[in-house]
């Protein structure tokens, strides 16, 4: 048990080296979270049988707090969210949350009502996917269709708010997934030598699995573009690169 508990925290302390300043703390969250999913993937010696898992809370200085009070209790609110939307995931804090500890928590059971569907989104992959095509500037012939996600549930108006969920809670790798794997179904009966355009976070690109070439984008590799979407930007091109 010692060893491992010594693993884990030796492999915290490394997230945050290779961050170095400024830290980004949803980018945190998005590594946070692939530790938490180890931790309840594994069976600790000396442990309880019922799985062990963990909530954690992020907050980053200077956007959330501008003081080392501030920034403790900022992550301390985004652990109380963590807490009380079912344990067991990472969230970063936002603003909201403040009215997690205030009697009128109207706002603080919307995100927590997000972070739930959230969850259901990626698991049952409930989202439609519209294609926008983009043709040659003279011919008006389509060369290619950019992939765009539209999530049903009703805790997301818009895609804007399901991604901006994702980020806060480090999920962004596994939301960005379920619609790219969606997308390229398309690909089978589009018109042959045709390009799908799929958008992707700036997050992502830390993401391992997105790193190795997703399965099933890997058959599809000579049709496929990656653009960064605009409702993310790069703040740290040293680390992302």
């Amino acid at each position: 048990y010692v060893p491992k508990r010594l693993e884990f925290s030796a492999r915290l302390q490394a997230l945050v080296d290779s961050l170095d300043h400024g830290i980004d703390p949803g980018m945190f969250s998005q590594e946070v979270d692939r530790l938490r999913a180890d931790i309840e993937g594994r069976t600790f010696e000396g442990a309880v049988t019922k799985p062990l898992t963990v909530s954690v809370g992020v907050a980053g200085f200077p956007s959330d707090a501008m003081t080392a009070v501030g920034l403790v209790e900022a992550a301390d609110l985004a652990l109380y969210t963590a807490k009380h939307t079912g344990r067991n995931r990472a969230v970063a804090y936002s603003k909201v949350q403040s009215s997690l500890r205030i009697e009128d928590g109207e706002r603080a059971d919307v995100e927590a009502r997000q972070l739930e569907a959230l969850e259901r989104t990626i698991a049952g992959r409930d989202f439609g996917i519209v294609y926008q095509p983009i043709v040659h500037a003279e011919s008006g012939t389509p060369i290619g269709f950019e992939a765009l996600c539209r999530p049903r549930a009703s805790e997301f108006p818009n895609p804007m708010v399901l991604i901006q969920t994702a980020v806060r809670c480090g999920r962004i790798g596994p939301l960005g997934r379920a619609p790219r794997g969606a997308s390229v179904d398309a690909l089978e009966g589009a018109t042959e030598g045709s390009v799908m355009f799929l958008n992707v976070h700036p997050y992502e690109l830390c993401d391992p699995e997105f790193a190795a070439i997703e399965s099933f984008i890997a058959q599809w590799a000579g049709r496929v573009v990656f653009e960064i979407t605009e409702v993310g930007r790069i703040d740290d091109i040293g680390h992302v690169r």
